[in-house]
């Protein structure tokens, strides 16, 4: 269907687009985005917002479009490049994020999001130390961020580091008691630890926040 136009500024509806998607109406909010990519196809804040509300709706390829479109317009803005990054990523696409991240920390090096990203997607392509070391930057320089401390635990679960692991995910979990995820995973590690009596603890926990979560039922079984 043909996008309609009312009377209103684009950087009125990219604001209001962003609200929109911020308070929970994102389908209103990618109608309002765009309306002012069709009508202003070269506004990088258009194609950013309409990146970020398509994201939402979990359309991750068509809101990877829009945040390159929007990097391509204006290639200095920084917000740009933590989009693209963490789009990319999303996908799988690894070496791109990689690239992307790096660039984008050529112009903010102490941007916690690009670490993130860039951390992650080392991790995911088997860079484990170089990532592990971004994941560190970013719980650094955001210390309230669940997120880094949730995979800094995992991936270093994985190569035997359980002291380090445990500690991130009780971090993380500090940060987000409410998290069953969070409980889980900490629960796996505190039971390679055999401290068993923690581990059921944390297992309980995360059924009682989400009686249906599979690995703590299997894990408890």
């Amino acid at each position: 269907a043909q996008v309609q136009a009312t009377p209103h500024s684009a950087e009125t509806r990219c604001l209001l687009a962003w609200i929109q998607g911020m308070t929970g109406e994102v389908a209103e909010g990618v109608r309002q985005a765009e309306i002012v990519v069709a009508e202003q196809p070269n506004d990088a804040n258009a194609h950013l917002v309409l990146g970020a509300a398509l994201a939402q709706q979990q359309r991750v390829a068509e809101a990877a479009t829009h945040a390159r479109r929007a990097l391509e317009l204006e290639p200095g803005g920084v917000f740009n490049y933590q989009q693209l990054a963490w789009l990319l990523a999303r996908q799988g696409q690894d070496e791109e994020a990689i690239r992307v991240a790096r660039d984008g920390l050529g112009l903010l090096p102490f941007s916690s999001e690009l670490r993130f990203t860039l951390g992650s997607a080392l991790v995911s392509r088997g860079e484990t130390e170089e990532g592990i070391a971004q994941l560190q930057l970013a719980s650094a320089l955001q210390d309230n961020w669940a997120e880094p401390h949730v995979l800094l635990g995992t991936t270093l679960a994985k190569q035997g580091r359980l002291d380090e692991a445990a500690n991130h995910l009780q971090e993380a979990l500090r940060l987000q008691p409410r998290n069953p995820g969070i409980q889980c995973q900490l629960a796996i590690v505190l039971g390679a630890q055999h401290q068993m009596a923690e581990a059921i603890a944390h297992y309980t926990e995360a059924l009682r926040l989400e009686p249906d979560l599979a690995e703590a039922l299997n894990n408890l079984a």
